[in-house]
């Protein structure tokens, strides 16, 4: 059979109640008050399938409509929803049955036991949430009774399969029935659970909730925010299948800011940087951080990495030039300056030098300045030439 996805909004549910008749708590009927609907996943050696879900899924809330996927055995849900089975034409009533599953036996020969007795579908009186368009079966059981490990259902119809993957399962089925329709035993809703009777704990196997990213970790901007340096974006999530990250300065998207490290330009000095991590789980839900700014500041000193060089014949009379060198990161723009006998020399801040007949037999030096927005300026001095 085709595997049936649980749906979140629907127009009408099968709803059954897990303790003591509740008419002060009541889930929402569009929504779920916070929780997620849970998907087919195959989590069993018979979820889903034939022996699964016929009608659809269970999925169990708590008495403030909170979706919860596990617990003590004696701390149980107070509702179990049929995500998307509201029963036949004419069914007004909803039973909740525990069944034992058996390796090699049909699901319907499975023992089981009711452990919720049906109520007429009617709307709830005085219940929170909006009920507009609903019914509801309400079924008064227990939770803890059923799963109690002395006399409760796994104590009078245990777990006894050898398989290792079939061993501590059980499963709850959801049926409905009515004025002249008895309950059809083919025709169910079910989850699955896994008890661990050591530490007396439940836990939903199927279907697989709907995992949510959990942020762990706010996001934040880690190293020196300075021009030219690296920054990363901090973050950790919970439930993440791939993470997204959108780096931004002052508020305006960076087209090729998408990784979790950045590099800072020249653009971001005296700017406002943010980073966003979007995570998003195998079931396409999202969980977004975003940090605080963190302005980008002067970057270090532009570094000499090839000697400026005097070019040209260094003799009285002549016209020299100053080469700038190399500079990382590359510089934009250069000063110049030239130096007789390492003092500055009045007049001398062209790349070009006429070199005065007076200088011959003096030492002559140029010194660069090289300039780069953003970052702080790079200073470096030729070799000294001697005037011929």
């Amino acid at each position: 059979m085709n595997t049936v996805t649980a749906v979140n909004t629907v127009n009408q549910r099968t709803r059954v109640t897990l303790g003591a008749l509740v008419t002060t708590t009541m889930l929402a009927a569009v929504g779920l008050a916070g929780g997620a609907t849970a998907s087919a996943t195959t989590a069993s050696p018979f979820d889903p399938g034939a022996n699964g879900a016929t009608q659809g899924a269970i999925s169990f809330y708590d008495s403030s409509g909170q979706q919860v996927t596990g617990g003590p055995i004696d701390d149980g849900p107070a509702y179990a929803v049929a995500d998307t089975d509201a029963g036949r034409v004419g069914d007004t009533l909803a039973s909740l049955y525990a069944a034992t599953p058996t390796e090699g036996v049909d699901p319907g020969n499975w023992p089981s036991q009711l452990i919720a007795a049906p109520v007429t579908f009617s709307p709830a009186q005085s219940l929170p949430g909006d009920i507009t368009g609903t019914t509801t079966a309400v079924v008064s059981g227990s939770f803890g009774a059923w799963l109690d490990l002395n006399d409760g259902h796994p104590a009078t119809y245990p777990n006894t399969n050898n398989t290792a993957e079939w061993q501590n399962l059980y499963q709850l089925r959801i049926l409905t029935s009515g004025p002249g329709q008895q309950i059809d035993s083919s025709r169910f809703s079910s989850a699955t659970i896994a008890v661990d009777t050591s530490v007396g704990m439940w836990t939903q196997i199927y279907p697989r909730p709907l995992i949510t990213p959990v942020v762990t970790s706010p996001a934040a901007i880690s190293g020196t925010p300075k021009t030219g340096q690296m920054l990363t974006c901090d973050v950790s999530f919970d439930g993440a299948d791939t993470v997204a990250y959108a780096w931004a300065r002052n508020g305006t998207p960076i087209a090729t800011a998408t990784s979790a490290s950045y590099k800072t330009t020249p653009a971001d000095y005296l700017q406002e940087l943010t980073c966003t991590a979007t995570a998003t789980s195998i079931d396409a839900l999202t969980a977004e951080s975003s940090s605080a700014g963190v302005t980008v500041l002067l970057g270090d000193a532009l570094v000499n990495v090839k000697q400026p060089k005097i070019i040209g014949a260094v003799v009285k009379g002549a016209v020299v030039s100053c080469g700038p060198g190399t500079w990382t990161p590359k510089a934009t723009s250069y000063r110049y300056r030239w130096l007789r006998n390492d003092q500055p020399v009045n007049g001398g801040t062209s790349q070009l030098f006429l070199i005065p007949r007076t200088f011959k037999g003096d030492l002559l030096l140029c010194r660069v300045t090289a300039l780069k927005n953003g970052f702080a300026n790079g200073v470096a001095t030729s070799n000294a030439a001697t005037v011929g």
